[in-house]
């Protein structure tokens, strides 16, 4: 098997690995964790749609995905690090909230988590 189909392969047990794992799990029902949980589902839906893509070698709808599926992990990230409690409640309950530009989401992320791991 080439290494893109080990890969692919790789992809795919994790994300039902994960989905598993997710299944076990109680969450609290504080907007915040609301908030960030349906950010990072939105964000495993697309990894799980990237590796279904990259198999079927659809890798350009594949590359539309991992933006917006990083996206949706960072957003999640910020609501469950960075949002101030009232960010956090309108962010679950409006449509238009009006999420801060995707660089200083990062770098509140960054300083919050304190690693510097979304750095590229």
């Amino acid at each position: 098997m080439p290494i893109i189909g080990r890969r692919v392969a790789t992809a795919r047990s994790y994300a039902r690995w994960i989905s598993e794992r997710l299944q076990e799990i109680s969450l609290p029902g504080d907007s915040r964790t609301r908030a960030a949980a349906a950010r990072f589902a939105i964000a495993q839906d697309h990894h799980e749609s990237v590796a279904l893509l990259v198999s079927e070698q659809l890798c350009a709808s594949a590359f539309a995905l991992v933006r917006i599926g990083t996206e949706a992990y960072v957003r999640g990230q910020w609501v469950r690090l960075c949002a101030s409690d009232s960010q956090a409640c309108v962010c679950v309950e409006a449509k238009n909230f009006e999420w801060p530009k995707f660089r200083k989401m990062v770098d509140d992320v960054e300083a919050a988590d304190g690693c510097g791991w979304l750095r590229w």
